[in-house]
């Protein structure tokens, strides 16, 4: 969430949480990275995102996703600093992990998000939908993977496009043993598993 949306559209805010969702730091807006900020000022936008979030929604924020990805090299650590126990920026793994500073690090997807649908290299409906159910089968094939799907409301959630996406959780959720989980949730399954690492 971009923290700009509490001030702006309340009415947003108030029906996340009426569905009981996890709210994410996304930047203060969607159009300045972190490793856009001055140095000096980075633990000040951080902070100030996530106090915009706490506030408004009455919880801790508990995760991160970095406007467009992107980090400094200090943005890990002003996160940590920040009260921040995960992050969702790096696209490396299809399982949770500890980072070196303690925060974690929840699977993220470049490939299934559905901005590509809009941006180079562009892909049709249907072949994005074949993505989600090619990965989803390989990951559920492997067992105790995070599978994630990036959505915008604003593409996929459009008429002409949001069958496609209900289609594709009625697939994923029609199969045993699929847990469809909050960041928060992953976290705190990940810390029950591995209690030695907490």
């Amino acid at each position: 969430l971009n923290a700009s949306v509490c001030r702006h559209y309340p009415r947003v805010i108030s029906a996340a949480l009426e569905r009981d969702w996890e709210l994410m730091g996304h930047g203060l807006t969607n159009s300045e990275g972190m490793d856009q900020v001055a140095a000096s000022e980075e633990g000040a936008a951080i902070q100030a995102a996530v106090d915009e979030i706490s506030t408004a929604s009455g919880k801790p924020v508990r995760g991160w996703l970095g406007p467009g990805l992107r980090e400094s090299s200090q943005t890990l650590d002003l996160l940590r600093q920040s009260g921040v126990e995960y992050v969702c920026d790096w696209v490396n793994d299809d399982q949770p992990y500890r980072m070196n500073n303690g925060l974690m690090s929840i699977p993220y997807t470049l490939d299934l998000n559905d901005i590509r649908l809009l941006t180079p290299p562009i892909f049709g409906l249907n072949d994005w939908s074949q993505m989600i159910r090619n990965a989803f089968d390989t990951l559920y094939a492997e067992g105790g993977r995070v599978m994630c799907l990036a959505l915008h409301p604003f593409i996929t959630g459009s008429a002409s496009r949001v069958a496609v996406l209900q289609a594709a959780f009625e697939y994923i959720m029609s199969h045993d043993g699929v847990w469809a989980a909050t960041g928060s949730e992953i976290i705190d399954a990940y810390r029950d598993q591995r209690p030695a690492e907490s």
